[in-house]
């Protein structure tokens, strides 16, 4: 999938027309949602169960700053070589990287997956939704990330309106905030596996916890004028509202089976796209539209509340068997 988004990233400096860079624009999303669901799988088979929230927090933590890191690096070639070497560069850099990787990392065995026979197509899905702790936490992930890429996605606009930073400046700072949401996951995931050990279902109360705080962080920022006080609270929001990522997907993939973890990860992520990064710029634009912008960032955090609930149930429901269903799975 790297050697996709490779060639697809060249393809887009490449484009001739607005056609030919939508194709290549989809193929890099083709790539991009390939690696992560696979790399999940590989984190979880390699460390121990103990630390799977602290890596996959780390994980997806890694994919946010280098988001960061691309934009910053594709604005200096472009500015410098123009936007169609900035494409070429940063796609070649992923060819050489997809080259290397087979090289000098090893993926690991797995007696929990050799010789295991594909499954069909209906075990799959039915496996994947089988857990009402694990749908539970599909619906929790998405709502939290219905705030977190809110927020994400709306700050360069918030920060131009109501801050008034030129464009630069504000997308500057709405980078900033990303940093800090990459902070919380892997913060959040770290702390939630110091203080599971003892009581399993930790790994999705303290993601409500988190939710909560979150939630309330945020909406006494948007209530705050704006300057310094209003932005620390934001970045405290996306500190807090972040780190449910790593125990979500911790959860999710010790309770399924081995062969099945690449594709509850993209399930997974599936979850947080239809359920949050989709339609919470949606709404919160609608919103926007009807009541002003920071009126509709006001509203937004609500959902952190519902995210909190179906994290509790997840946690009621985990403690109730799912857990030991899946150690018995595991066993077997």
């Amino acid at each position: 999938m790297a050697l996709v988004w490779g060639v697809a990233t060249i393809g887009c400096g490449l484009a001739e027309g607005f056609a030919t860079m939508l194709v290549a624009r989809a193929v890099v999303g083709l790539g991009e949602a390939g690696y992560g669901s696979a790399g999940g799988a590989i984190l979880t088979q390699v460390f121990p169960r103990r630390l799977h929230s602290t890596v996959i927090g780390a994980f997806l933590a890694a994919a946010l700053f280098g988001a960061v890191l691309g934009v910053v690096l594709g604005g200096v070639i472009a500015q410098s070589l123009g936007w169609r070497m900035a494409f070429v560069i940063i796609g070649g850099a992923g060819l050489v990287l997809a080259a290397v990787f087979p090289l000098v990392v090893e993926e690991p065995s797995s007696r929990a997956t050799a010789g295991s026979p594909p499954l069909p197509l209906r075990d799959v899905i039915g496996a994947l939704f089988r857990s009402p702790a694990v749908n539970c936490t599909y619906v929790a992930s998405g709502l939290q990330m219905f705030v977190v890429g809110t927020v994400i996605v709306w700050a360069p606009s918030y920060l131009n309106r109501y801050y008034g930073m030129d464009p630069a400046a504000a997308a500057v700072w709405a980078g900033v905030l990303v940093l800090f949401a990459g902070v919380g996951m892997a913060a959040g995931g770290f702390v939630v596996d110091r203080f599971s050990a003892k009581r399993p279902s930790n790994r999705l109360r303290l993601p409500a916890l988190q939710a909560l705080l979150s939630g309330a962080c945020l909406f006494v920022a948007f209530f705050t004028p704006v300057g310094t006080a209003q932005f620390v609270l934001i970045a405290l929001g996306m500190i807090l509202g972040a780190g449910f990522a790593g125990p979500a997907g911790a959860v999710v993939a010790d309770m399924t089976h081995p062969p099945m973890r690449a594709a509850v990860f993209a399930t997974l992520a599936l979850a947080n796209n239809l359920i949050g990064l989709a339609p919470g710029p949606l709404v919160t634009g609608m919103l926007a539209d009807a009541v002003g912008l920071d009126v509709a960032m006001r509203i937004i955090p609500a959902a952190s509340i519902l995210a909190a609930v179906f994290f509790l149930d997840a946690a009621r429901r985990y403690d109730q068997g799912d857990h030991s269903r899946r150690a018995d799975a595991d066993a077997s």
